[in-house]
């Protein structure tokens, strides 16, 4: 009797402990939630809640991240309206950077602000023109490889930087490369398509197809460059030893298909437009997916 009241007394004592820890992380879901409907209203509310309940740094973190986040996609909403002048919307990503700051304070081992600091940046830098755009992507590179040190399975991060790599001029201007840009795109696909299957993603994000689709196009190696260069990034993936030198050389991990970098673009893109005209209701991001998949389609025909 005196161990079985032992136990109750300790579980109760859990229960005080753990009910808001388990009441905060199930309003974090609600936000996310919020975040995927696009029901911005609601979500500004939600985070608010969240900012008061935070009790620790972690919890901090969590919200500040998430506030980063949400400052970014309004920003390419009424960026892709063209009716906010860039001033302002420049200002607005300086207010996504010092939230993703706030997040690195309160706790830095989250790879979230860190990913959220380097999106918000990126963006500001192609908002102001292409010589900011290089003056900030070192910075930008290296918050979001800060990132994937954190959390290697942070498919946003790698997404990032393959777009960072395509767009970035090589040589000794820049560290823009193609082929890390290709490989960097690859396992951020694959990495959103086994969250997917794993049920941990509610949906495959298409604008990760997209992009890896560009940059192959960019690339445009024919087959027979595809074929020898795979040989040697089998042998440079199989010594990597971090993260991100798998992730440079994530190609190598894979069976290519035959043909050119371009006829698999081509093939990726239709495989896009094909997948989001078969789901009928679509969200605003997906309607934006479907419009640039087509775009690109057109252009390269």
């Amino acid at each position: 009797m005196k161990a079985f009241r032992t136990f109750l007394a300790i579980a109760i004592l859990l229960s005080f402990v753990l009910t808001p820890v388990l009441a905060f992380d199930g309003l974090l879901e609600r936000i996310d939630q919020a975040s995927t409907d696009e029901r911005y209203d609601e979500l500004r509310t939600l985070l608010d809640d969240a900012g008061r309940r935070a009790s620790n740094g972690r919890e901090r973190a969590e919200v500040y991240w998430r506030r980063a986040r949400l400052q970014l996609v309004l920003v390419d909403r009424d960026r892709a309206a063209g009716s906010t002048p860039d001033r302002e919307l420049v200002q607005r990503l300086e207010q996504g950077e010092a939230y993703a700051q706030q997040a690195i304070d309160a706790d830095s081992s989250l790879a979230e602000g860190h990913f959220w600091m380097a999106a918000n940046m990126g963006r500001r830098g192609q908002v102001r023109g292409v010589l900011n755009s290089l003056f900030m992507a070192s910075d930008v590179r290296d918050y979001a490889q800060a990132a994937i040190s954190r959390d290697e399975t942070l498919a946003e991060a790698y997404h990032l930087l393959g777009i960072l790599y395509r767009e970035l001029p090589g040589g000794i201007i820049s560290f823009g490369d193609d082929q890390r840009a290709v490989s960097l795109g690859r396992r951020a696909v694959d990495l959103n398509r086994d969250a997917y299957e794993r049920g941990d993603a509610e949906d495959i994000f298409y604008q990760y197809q997209i992009e890896l689709a560009q940059s192959l196009w960019e690339r445009n190696w024919n087959q027979r460059r595809r074929s020898r260069a795979h040989a040697g990034l089998q042998s440079d993936f199989r010594a990597a030893s971090t993260a991100l030198d798998r992730a440079f050389t994530y190609e190598g991990a894979l069976n290519i298909a035959t043909g050119t970098d371009r006829d698999e673009a081509i093939s990726m893109i239709d495989g896009v437009i094909h997948a989001l005209e078969r789901l009928g209701s679509l969200s605003q991001a997906q309607r934006d997916h479907l419009a640039e998949a087509r775009g690109l389609r057109e252009d390269w025909n």
